[in-house]
């Protein structure tokens, strides 16, 4: 007898039944992912790509003119070449969502320049972005939901200030935007040893904390987060994050001058609660609406009886209908 015919002889639990047929469960998601970019510039080269997940870089080159004492000042007397590389990824993996990295290299003009000037500019640039991503989250083991939410991110980046040739004529910048929090590193012409612990100076500039990787490393971890308030069906507010980086370089005497900031990525650190609990441990399901991958709870006692429950009755019906089939003569295959 096929078991579709009489459902009534099929007994779930109470609690199964509630939990599969959720409002919660079935609502239709709400579409505000716009997708994954990449744009970079190389001293007059361009790139972008947008989609699911996006990668661009360039390659390229300008020259530079200026003048000096030593041509009484003649604009444009003499020049020297530039050169720039760039690339962003937006990877779209919880330990490495966004990633970028340029170069910039001005060759050595010789003694006292002045007035320097490029068409096109020189200077690298690369920015990754994720926008428009939402989160949506189950109600936990009390059947509520949570008003708000905490996402952490995690910026991986070198000192930015670092000294190219002696003078500290490179400069470096990365801007870490994350919902409505702009947090921008460098931009200035800082002397400090690329070995410097810059630890205290990331927090002072906005993050909620920092340290570095590694006795002696030039890498640090900075950490930021954004409070995302929740619906009634579960979706978080919407989140844009965009990771960008700048490298261009003054000319120096009798010196080349070179800035390099490679392998800056972003990743996803904690979604947590308002009390700080984190939205896994307190038995919270979350997904984003991008796809991104989550660490899910795990099942509480019941759910799973419902689950078992399922797959239980459906074995049993299972071998029924295939000793039925035995009796009556038939193949077992």
């Amino acid at each position: 007898m096929d078991w579709k015919i009489n459902p009534q002889r099929l007994s779930y639990p109470a609690f199964c039944i509630a939990f599969l047929s959720s409002p919660i469960l079935l609502a239709e998601p709400i579409e505000t992912w716009q997708g994954a970019k990449a744009q970079v510039y190389a001293s007059g080269t361009e790139a972008s790509q947008q989609g699911a997940v996006a990668e661009a870089s360039a390659t390229g080159k300008t020259r530079i003119y200026y003048t000096s004492s030593n041509a009484q000042y003649e604009p444009d007397a003499w020049s020297v070449e530039a050169r720039s590389t760039a690339k962003a990824e937006a990877i779209g993996t919880r330990d490495a969502l966004l990633r970028v990295g340029v170069t910039h290299r001005n060759d050595n003009p010789g003694t006292y320049p002045l007035f320097g000037h490029s068409d096109p500019p020189a200077y690298a640039s690369a920015e990754a972005s994720w926008v428009g991503d939402r989160i949506h989250i189950a109600p936990g083991p009390d059947g509520v939901i949570p008003e708000h939410v905490r996402l952490g991110v995690m910026l991986e980046l070198p000192n930015p200030w670092l000294e190219a040739s002696g003078y500290g004529v490179g400069v470096g910048n990365i801007d870490l935007k994350l919902g409505d929090r702009l947090l921008s590193v460098g931009g200035g012409f800082r002397r400090d040893s690329p070995r410097d612990d810059i630890s205290s100076q990331l927090v002072q500039l906005g993050f909620d904390s920092a340290e570095r990787v590694a006795p002696d490393s030039i890498y640090f971890h900075a950490k930021a987060f954004v409070d995302l308030a929740i619906d009634h069906q579960g979706w978080s507010d919407p989140f844009d994050l965009s990771l960008k980086a700048i490298a261009a370089t003054g000319l120096e005497s009798n010196s080349w001058s070179y800035i390099g900031l490679g392998a800056i990525t972003v990743s996803l650190d904690d979604l947590v609660l308002s009390d700080g609990t984190s939205v896994v441990d307190a038995g919270y399901s979350a997904t984003f609406e991008s796809g991104l991958d989550w660490p899910q709870p795990v099942p509480e006692p019941a759910s799973m009886a419902c689950w078992f429950a399922l797959v239980s009755v459906a074995g049993w019906r299972s071998l029924k209908r295939s000793r039925t089939t035995a009796i009556d003569g038939s193949p077992m295959g």
